[in-house]
C-alpha cells in the first residue's frame, strides 16, 4: 500500500470507495424503483451498474465528516452534504444538457424539483450506514489484497467507466438533436397538411414516415427515456412527450417473442456461446503466434519462439484478446468504423497494460517494455502506437474476419466438434496449469530456492532453465525486491 495520504485517506481507499459506492448506490436506487414500481429497470444514467454521483458523494462525505464524533452533528452534516450534492449535480446536468434526469416537484417539501425532504432523509440514513459500518469493513478488506490486484481492478473499472460516461453524454446530446428534428418535422407536417394537392399529401406521408423512423432509431436513447420517466426538456418538451407516447404505443403493440428454436436443429457453436468463444480463443492463440513469429523473422531475420505455453503453438494473450474484442464489439458490426476503432484502441491498450502487470506480479517477468518509445504509457506497459494497432486490428476483426471465422466454425460436424472441443478444453487446462507451475518454479530457481517436494523436483528435471529460456526467450526476469 502506498504511504501517500491525501486529506486523511490513501489513493486506494479513495479509488475503491468510489467504485464500491457507485455500485451500491445504483443497487439501492434500482431496488427502490423495483419495489415501488414492481418492475426492474436500469435507472442509472450510465449503461453499466454504476451511479458516479453516489461514489463522489461518499468521497466528499469521508473528507468532510472524518473528524466529527458526535452522532447528532454527524447526522446533520451528512444531511446537508446530501442536499447540497444532489442540488448541485441536478442543476449542473440541467445547465449543460438542458434536460432534468429527476424531478421531485410531485413530492412535498421540494426545492424546484432538484431535491426533496423525503429522499434527502433516505440518503442521509444510507450515508450514516456507509460511514459507520461499510467503509471500515471495506478499508480492512483493501489491506488484505495484494497491490497488483488492486491496481488491475482499478485500471479495468475506470477505463470501462470512462468509456461508459463518454457514450452516455454523447447519447444525451444526440437526444437533444433528435428532439429538435422531431419539432421541425412536426412543424413541416402541420404546414403541409393545410394544402390539398396530391403531391403535398404524399410529402406529408413521407414526413410522417421520417418522423416514425427518427423515434425508433438509437436504443441508447430509448433506454435513457425508459430509465428516467421524469426526464424533462426545456426547449423540446412537446417533442419529448411525443417520443414517449410513440414508444409506449410500440411497447403495447409489441409482438410476443417467438418460441425458442430447437437447439438440436442449430449448427455447432451457433451465436455467441461457450463453443464459439473457445474456438475463437484457440484461433487467437495460434494466429497471434504465427503473426508474431513472421514479424520477428521480418525484423530480426531469424525465427524465435513466440509461444506462451509449453506445448503447442499457443499464446493465451492473443486468445484472450480475441475473445474480449469479440464480446465487446460483436454487437457493433453495423456501427461507424471510427467508433469501433476508438473502442478497440482503448480495449487493446488496457488489455496490454493488464497483461504486463499480471505477468510481472505473478511471475516476476516481463515480455515487452515500451519505455524507450516516446508514446509510452504506464511505465512502458503499453504505448499509443500499439494501441493504434489494436484499434485497426479490432476494426478489421469485427467487420471482416469475425463473420468469416464464425461461419467456418459453425460448419463443423456437430457431434464430432463437441467431442473435439472437450478434448481440447482438457488439454488446454493441463497445458496452462503445467506452464504456470513450470514458470513459477523457474522463477524460484533463479532466486536460489531449492525444490521442496517431488513435484518441484520433477519440474526442475523436465523443465530446466535452459529449456525455459529457449521456450520463452523474451521473458525477462525483474529483480526481486528482496535482492535490492
Amino acid at each position: 500500500m502506498p504511504d501517500i495520504c491525501i486529506l486523511g485517506y490513501t489513493p486506494y481507499q479513495y479509488l475503491i470507495s468510489f467504485i464500491v459506492f457507485s455500485f451500491l448506490g445504483w443497487c439501492v436506487q434500482v431496488g427502490y424503483h423495483a419495489v415501488y414500481n414492481r418492475t426492474f429497470h436500469n435507472n442509472g444514467m450510465l449503461l453499466g451498474p454504476f451511479c458516479p454521483i453516489y461514489g463522489f458523494g461518499t468521497i466528499v462525505m469521508m473528507i468532510c465528516v472524518q473528524n466529527i464524533q458526535n452522532i447528532f452533528v454527524l447526522t446533520v452534516a451528512v444531511f446537508l452534504l446530501n442536499a447540497v450534492l444532489e442540488l448541485s449535480v441536478g442543476f449542473l446536468i440541467h445547465l449543460i444538457t438542458r434536460n432534468r434526469l429527476w424531478n421531485y416537484e410531485h413530492e412535498r417539501y421540494n426545492f424546484h424539483g432538484y431535491i426533496c425532504l423525503k429522499f434527502t432523509l433516505i440518503w442521509t440514513v444510507c450515508g450514516l450506514i456507509a460511514y459507520k459500518l461499510i467503509i471500515p469493513m471495506l478499508f480492512d478488506l483493501i489491506d488484505k489484497f495484494p497491490e497488483w490486484s488492486l491496481l488491475t481492478g482499478i485500471l479495468i473499472f475506470y477505463s470501462i467507466l470512462l468509456l461508459d460516461i463518454i457514450v452516455s453524454f454523447i447519447t444525451f446530446f444526440k437526444l437533444n438533436k433528435k428532439l429538435k428534428n422531431i419539432d421541425l418535422l412536426n412543424q413541416k407536417i402541420s404546414e403541409s397538411s393545410n394544402a390539398l394537392s396530391k403531391s403535398i399529401r404524399e410529402d406529408v406521408a413521407d414526413l410522417k414516415q421520417k418522423l416514425q423512423n427518427l423515434v425508433n432509431q438509437n436504443w441508447l436513447q430509448k433506454r435513457l427515456l425508459h430509465a428516467f420517466p421524469n426526464l424533462r426538456s426545456d426547449k423540446h418538451g412537446q417533442a419529448l412527450e411525443q417520443m414517449r407516447r410513440d414508444l409506449r404505443k410500440q411497447q403495447k403493440n409489441k409482438t410476443p417473442k417467438p418460441p425458442r428454436a430447437n437447439t438440436a436443429a442449430l449448427p455447432f457453436a451457433h451465436g455467441i456461446g461457450f463453443y464459439k468463444l473457445f474456438w475463437l480463443f484457440m484461433f487467437g492463440c495460434v494466429t497471434g503466434v504465427l503473426i508474431e513469429t513472421l514479424y520477428c523473422l521480418y525484423i530480426n531475420h531469424y525465427i524465435e519462439s513466440r509461444v506462451g505455453l509449453l506445448y503447442g503453438p499457443f499464446n493465451c494473450v492473443y486468445g484472450i484478446g480475441v475473445v474480449i474484442l469479440t464480446l465487446c464489439l460483436y454487437k457493433l458490426q453495423k456501427t461507424r468504423d471510427l467508433w469501433v476503432f476508438f473502442i478497440s484502441m482503448m480495449i487493446g491498450g488496457v488489455f496490454e497494460y493488464v497483461c504486463s502487470l499480471v505477468q510481472e506480479y505473478a511471475f516476476g517477468t516481463i515480455s515487452w517494455n515500451y519505455e524507450s518509445s516516446r508514446s509510452s504509457i504506464g511505465s512502458g506497459r503499453t504505448n499509443l502506437l500499439y494501441a493504434f494497432f489494436w484499434g485497426i486490428l479490432g476494426l478489421i476483426w469485427i467487420k471482416e474476419l469475425y463473420p468469416r471465422v464464425s461461419r467456418l466454425i459453425e460448419k463443423a460436424p456437430k457431434k464430432i466438434a463437441v467431442a473435439v472441443t472437450w478434448i481440447m478444453v482438457v488439454f488446454m487446462v493441463f497445458n496452462i496449469t503445467v506452464s504456470i507451475l513450470a514458470s513459477t518454479r523457474h522463477k524460484e530457481r533463479q532466486l536460489g530456492l531449492p525444490a521442496s517436494n517431488q513435484l518441484e523436483e520433477y519440474l526442475d528435471a523436465a523443465y530446466d532453465d535452459a529449456f525455459m529460456e529457449k521456450k520463452f526467450p523474451n521473458a525477462v526476469r525483474l529483480p526481486d525486491p528482496s535482492e535490492k
